[in-house]
């Protein structure tokens, strides 16, 4: 049981302690999908050699009266006749065993602890009732009275039910056990293992976080998504969308609430910022009065106070996707138009981009501009995503393959590698723009890099340089550098190509030269064995580390390469030490 120590061992000290003549009760609650019924197996398949009685609450039985008790005590009526004649009236009264007046529940619930009991004496018994929320009202509350009553008699009650149900409170005061999702480690495991693969470690993280790590939700989605959602290259819909029996669970309480309520409720699921005044007032513009709120049922959906929440992440989507995708842009748009675009004009922009019915440059270039601002603080991948939005809603195909470049490269620098190759692989090919081009065939080296494809990255960002030479001479020389980093892991005979390519691109004046501009020419002059020229351009940048005893001179490091004060020796850094090409291993103090 994936990240479930703390369950099974509140499970195993219910079984030890039946085992040891006493007896033992725990409710285990949780909310749907969460692992319950697995636990209740999992208590069963640890059982041995007690009897087991297994009972399961069903809604089509939840006006039966006592069919819950029924299906719990049938394997125990051998011993009826056995029972006081005021227990044995009552009971038979209950199950139509016997004609007589309605039976009293005090004695009902007297003769189902006898019946238990007794059939402890010769064989431990555990009951294990699942689904109990379900359980007719009288039979929750004869097993209720009876796990109260329990202490040296070999019997071992287990409850499971969904947390925040009425039916279920009679059980309050019992020992509880609240079931929440998986851990993330645990969960993750779980998501791989359903998969049948790996899965890229931000899309799991994502999907366990929308999910609060719910094992069903976990389950369902593995079988649900793509190989391309999965690995990262597709991105994943906000809300994330799930079918599955979560699913209707939810849309089902949401389909049966009020219309104006579920509008409401479908405003919250769109605006991810929980923000009350936000939504009240798209509300009233919609003509939905905020009283609509406060219906029965919304109270197991969404809290409003002091932040609008939902009881769980799923439930957020069920909403969403159970509305018609007009009505979703509608609630877009009510959002939009009550977002300030002084305060929030990123929100604002999203919204109006998810209320667009069809290609919109308008909105497109808003969603472009709210990328530059996300890039300006560092986010590359909110960046990207409003540019892929962007690209989405661009009418021009060449705007349209740009703005898909843009947003690979914003993937790409967010560390998505695999989301980077796909929107490269739909953006290359409708480029018509020479520059473009070349970005793409950079970006395309740098997407090899990352994958550890280093021979073919090496060629790739050489021929990108060669592309970018007569065009922008800032790129060009960087990709040499990509170009040279990569070939430090590739092998094979490079430099040659590497010194003729850099050769032709137009050195950098002095003044104006970067850190990139020095490593670069230093690393060519390396190249062609000037070591006391490349040695003086890579010291104007560095700054001098000692490495102690083993090697006595001052050594600087430039990324992965590093050179002694004279130029003497190049040393390539490989992890937490450094390598000289003549096998002397030096350790890094600092």
């Amino acid at each position: 049981m994936l990240g479930r120590a703390v369950e099974t061992g509140a499970l195993a000290g219910v079984l030890a302690a039946v085992r040891d003549g006493l007896s033992g009760v725990l409710v285990l609650r949780g909310e749907a999908g969460v692992g319950k019924t697995a636990l209740l197996d999992w208590a069963a398949g640890q059982a041995g050699e007690m009897q087991v009685a297994r009972v399961a609450g069903a809604e089509a039985e939840m006006d039966m009266g006592f069919a819950g008790l029924h299906q719990l005590l049938v394997p125990f009526l051998g011993g009826f006749e056995g029972l006081p004649a005021p227990q044995r009236q009552a009971l038979g009264s209950a199950f139509g065993l016997v004609d007589g007046p309605p039976p009293d529940r005090f004695l009902v619930g007297m003769a189902a602890l006898t019946v238990l009991t007794d059939a402890a004496a010769t064989r431990p018994v555990l009951c294990l009732i699942d689904d109990a929320q379900w359980l007719n009202q009288v039979s929750i509350e004869v097993l209720g009275f009876v796990a109260r009553r329990l202490y040296a008699d070999r019997v071992g009650m287990v409850f499971a039910a969904r947390e925040g149900e009425g039916r279920a409170v009679v059980l309050a005061g019992l020992p509880e056990l609240t079931v929440g999702g998986l851990g993330e480690d645990a969960a993750q495991e779980l998501l791989a293992t359903s998969a049948g693969g790996q899965v890229d470690r931000q899309v799991s993280g994502r999907i366990v976080a929308d999910t609060a790590g719910n094992p069903l939700a976990l389950v369902e989605l593995a079988a649900e998504l793509t190989a391309a959602e999965l690995s990262g290259a597709e991105p994943l819909d906000w809300p994330l969308r799930f079918e599955g029996r979560l699913d209707e669970l939810y849309r089902s309480r949401v389909r049966a609430l009020p219309g104006d309520t579920q509008t409401l409720l479908l405003l919250a699921a769109a605006d991810p910022t929980g923000e009350p005044a936000l939504i009240w007032n798209a509300a009233r513009n919609l003509g939905i009065d905020p009283e609509t709120g406060q219906a029965a049922g919304v109270e197991r959906l969404v809290s409003w106070e002091p932040r609008v929440r939902f009881r769980h992440p799923l439930i957020r989507s069920a909403v969403y996707y159970a509305a018609p995708p007009a009505a979703r842009r509608g609630a877009h748009q009510a959002l939009a138009a009550v977002t300030d675009p002084g305060v929030d004009p990123d929100r604002r922009a999203w919204h109006l981009a998810e209320a667009a019915a069809g290609p919109d440059e308008r909105v497109a270039a808003e969603l472009e501009r709210s990328a530059d601002r996300a890039r300006g603080r560092g986010g590359w991948g909110s960046g990207a995503a409003f540019l892929e939005r962007a690209a989405a809603l661009t009418p021009d195909e060449d705007h349209q393959a740009r703005r898909m470049l843009a947003a690979a490269e914003n993937r790409l620098a967010a560390g998505e590698a695999p989301a980077a190759r796909a929107l490269l692989g739909l953006a290359a090919p409708q480029l018509v723009d020479v520059l473009a081009r070349a970005r793409a065939r950079r970006l395309e080296g740098q997407s090899l890099y990352a994958a550890g494809q280093m021979p073919e990255a090496t060629s790739v960002l050489l021929d990108a340089a060669r592309m970018l030479q007569p065009l922008e001479t800032r790129l060009a020389r960087d990709t040499l550098l990509d170009a040279f980093v990569a070939a430090q892991f590739s092998g094979g005979a490079w430099m040659a190509e590497f010194l003729q390519a850099v050769r032709s691109v137009p050195k950098v004046p002095d003044a104006r030269a970067t850190l990139a501009d020095l490593l670069l020419d230093g690393f060519a002059a390396v190249g062609e064995r000037r070591y006391a020229d490349g040695a003086a351009l890579q010291m104007r940048f560095g700054t001098p580390r000692s490495v102690g005893k083993y090697f006595p001179l001052p050594i600087t490091v430039f990324g992965r390469i590093a050179v002694d004060q004279h130029g003497r020796n190049a040393l390539l850094l490989r992890g937490e030490r450094l390598e000289s090409p003549i096998a002397v291993r030096i350790g890094v103090t600092d």
